[in-house]
């Protein structure tokens, strides 16, 4: 199903949905579902919120729900869509500010006046940002309620792309076990602000040189004793301005192994076509540099450290959709600025 599929299909059903939300004064969970369950069918994962807005339209917003995979089509759904009346579509939830959140939950309350925040600084890794959450009725007890209703609320505080793009780690937690001095929850979007342009000021104009590139063999065996054969990028693994590229894409290409969990020679032909193409659309003077694939076991993971997540994602889609005949193509895309999940290319001695 493409955009312009669904689209199609919400004009030609849009005003029985209306019917319905006018009837009811609200956006019943009946609508909700049927819309969630059609926009699932192109895009696992997506989410839909809905609610009326001022002047009695119906703000519908595609949500990634945390997932960065998804922003980018959550985006795409957006721009894709036609203009109706009565109706306006939103890609990810946007922010109002703290001062204009108040929100129920099981019993409790997330609002400015019991949430507040601590930063979390890290020595050995300066541009990590770190926050923990504090609510006053935390408690081991009710944690997981808790926790749910923070991220709510953070994500209505700051905007839904903003908490899964600018902050690296959000733990919640109780006043007692705060690692520091409390910061009204007010201030945190200031905060990001003034973390987001140091961190651009430092690290917007570097650009990675291949030139000098190094790659290394390395071999191995798996538990079960099979070979496990990596190329490394030993040059860029030993790269000091890390978090200017802050995204690591880790792609898995699967195939039927031979025997000893290789593949055939003309299956590490289509792998090697594969992972050329995708070099072809993420090319490393555009800010996505292959560190290191490894290959064991039915399967050939390939993965590349990136200034953004965008293109990936879409990209990857594409790729994914064309090759789908010839083998699986499964991928993810997660924040990680010192490429610490890439650690284990390179002796302990060296670090990354």
């Amino acid at each position: 199903m493409s955009y312009q599929d669904f689209w199609d299909w919400f004009v030609q059903n849009e005003k029985t949905f209306r019917k319905t939300i006018n009837a009811n004064q609200a956006v019943p969970d009946s609508v909700l579902q049927i819309l969630s369950e059609k926009v699932s069918q192109w895009r696992e994962g997506m989410f839909m919120a809905a609610g009326l807005i001022t002047g009695g339209d119906v703000e519908l917003t595609f949500s990634a729900e945390g997932r960065v995979t998804n922003i980018p089509f959550a985006e795409e759904f957006v721009a894709a869509a036609p203009t109706i009346p009565g109706w306006r579509f939103t890609a990810l939830q946007q922010p109002v500010g703290a001062a204009e959140i108040s929100i129920s939950l099981e019993g409790f309350r997330f609002h400015k006046d019991n949430i507040s925040f601590c930063p979390v600084i890290h020595a050995h890794m300066p541009d990590e940002i770190e926050i923990v959450v504090v609510h006053t009725d935390y408690s081991a007890e009710n944690r997981d309620t808790i926790a749910n209703g923070t991220y709510i609320f953070l994500d209505n505080c700051i905007g839904e792309l903003r908490l899964a793009t600018q902050v690296d780690s959000v733990s919640v937690a109780s006043a007692a076990d705060a690692p520091g001095e409390l910061i009204p929850v007010e201030k945190l979007s200031d905060y990001l602000d003034w973390r987001q342009a140091e961190f651009v000021e430092k690290y917007q104009a570097i650009q990675y040189d291949t030139t000098n590139d190094t790659y290394t063999m390395l071999e191995g065996e798996t538990p079960e004793g099979m070979p496990a054969v990596a190329m490394v990028n030993e040059q860029l693994l030993r790269w000091d301005a890390k978090p200017s590229h802050p995204w690591v894409l880790a792609i898995h290409l699967e195939y039927t192994p031979q025997e000893q969990g290789m593949p055939a020679p003309e299956t590490l032909q289509m792998l090697t076509r594969i992972e050329d193409e995708i070099e072809r659309y993420l090319p490393d003077w555009d800010g996505y540099l292959n560190v290191a694939r490894q290959t064991f076991d039915g399967c050939r993971t390939v993965h590349f450290a990136c200034r953004h997540f965008h293109k990936p994602a879409l990209v990857l889609h594409d790729v994914a959709a064309r090759y789908k005949e010839q083998t699986s193509i499964k991928w993810e895309i997660f924040k990680d600025k010192y490429w610490q999940s890439l650690s284990s290319f390179l002796p302990p001695e060296h670090g990354i």
